[in-house]
């Protein structure tokens, strides 16, 4: 499947296509802002982030989706946002931009309990995390630099 987020019916929501462009379906509905979304390794999860979590929109936390059982489960919970989330090569945490403490961050968190850890800080803005081999470094875009390597 190709996984994609789109506007439609006044909102972002998750999306799925087999890769002949056939059996277009949603994953995610409602009139929250559902996006920035990355598979599981396995192929069973979709990681997201999304404002579903606040009724009033624009506290964005990281989401987890369930393919086989359609279960949503919201991993972060923090007051800032929470965006880009990236698998960890073995699957047990998730890396992801946030706002947290005023200034951009890296984060994981671990998928079964949620348990949270700081990766690395920057100046402004950081986005895009993403797992090296073995799960050892975040490399993630920061406003002040094209990427940062941060060993974890």
């Amino acid at each position: 499947w190709i996984a994609f987020f789109g506007y439609r019916d006044g909102g972002y929501d998750i999306w799925a296509v087999a890769p002949d462009g056939s059996n277009q379906h949603k994953l995610t509905w409602g009139p929250f802002d559902d996006r920035e979304h990355a598979w599981s390794h396995d192929g069973t999860r979709l990681a997201f982030s999304s404002d579903r979590g606040n009724p009033l929109g624009g506290d964005y936390n990281i989401w987890l989706l369930d393919l086989r059982s359609g279960e949503l489960r919201q991993l972060t919970r923090n007051p800032a946002e929470d965006y880009m989330p990236s698998w960890s090569p073995d699957d047990q945490e998730i890396a992801f931009a946030s706002r947290r403490e005023g200034g951009g961050s890296i984060w994981a968190v671990k998928v079964a309990d949620g348990t949270e850890r700081r990766v690395a800080t920057a100046a402004g803005r950081a986005d895009a995390p993403s797992w090296g081999p073995g799960g050892r470094i975040v490399y993630f875009s920061a406003a002040q630099r094209s990427l940062s390597l941060i060993h974890i």
